[in-house]
């Protein structure tokens, strides 16, 4: 459960219609837009809110390639978005004797997806529900009869991905509004090793050239190709374990 405090209460002003965004313990106030005064009850806040997506799917795009790139390094191949979704998360109310003292967020309904649990809700300018602009990704219907009193559903932009990795199909997603993401990640600490250990082989190679081999030219040809096998070794050894996982 992601909590927090730094979302406000939403509510839409019965003079003017106008989205206003007060302090979750405020219960009375004034319209910014026209000035009337207000007084908000518990049931008046709205139960529907969602981030637009500020993100073209082109930028995404980019984002996600810049990511595989930085965790594959080229090992990984054929990315494409396969599907656009909105999230729905479910903000509660905390209250302690009696007053609100802040929200919760939690998942609406189980993802599909399950990267999608290790993004969090983001921060932004939430609006009231709109079903017209919605197009372009798949949305989850919420029955109104699973909120509680004072519970909202906040519709979240994202972009799931897949790419190929090992001989299978991985996946990732972006969140469309501030190009948050997780996915899929290799071992980190299985390449970092075999890393090390192909730099200590080759540092005994060298050593060894060093007091067998004389001639100066002949040296540099075999300590260049040693490298090249080494790395070769190394790629192959790599790739070996991710089609296993």
């Amino acid at each position: 459960m992601n909590k927090s405090q730094g979302h406000n209460a939403l509510y839409q002003c019965p003079q003017c219609g106008a989205d206003i965004s007060l302090s979750p313990k405020r219960r009375l106030g004034n319209c910014p837009f026209c000035g009337s005064r207000l007084h908000m009850e518990p049931g008046e806040v709205e139960s529907r809110w969602m981030l637009r997506p500020a993100l073209m799917r082109s930028e995404c795009h980019r984002i996600l390639s810049a990511w595989v790139w930085e965790n594959y390094q080229g090992t990984a191949t054929g990315l494409e978005i396969s599907q656009s979704l909105w999230v729905p998360w479910l903000r509660k109310e905390q209250r302690k004797n009696g007053e609100i003292t802040g929200h919760s967020y939690e998942l609406a309904v189980k993802p599909k997806h399950p990267h999608i649990t290790n993004v969090k809700i983001p921060p932004g300018e939430y609006v009231r529900f709109d079903r017209d602009k919605t197009a372009g990704f798949v949305l989850p219907e919420i029955p109104d009869e699973d909120l509680k009193p004072g519970d909202a559903v906040i519709y979240v932009p994202f972009h799931v991905a897949s790419f190929s990795y090992g001989g299978e199909r991985k996946s990732a997603v972006i969140e469309a509004s501030t190009g948050s993401m997780a996915g899929y990640q290799p071992d980190k600490r299985i390449k970092i090793s075999l890393q090390w250990g192909s730099l200590a082989i080759a540092g005994i190679i060298f050593l060894l050239e060093g007091v067998l081999i004389k001639p100066v030219i002949a040296k540099a040809i075999v300590l260049g190709l040693s490298f090249v096998i080494l790395e070769i070794i190394v790629s192959l050894v790599w790739e070996g374990w991710g089609w296993k996982k």
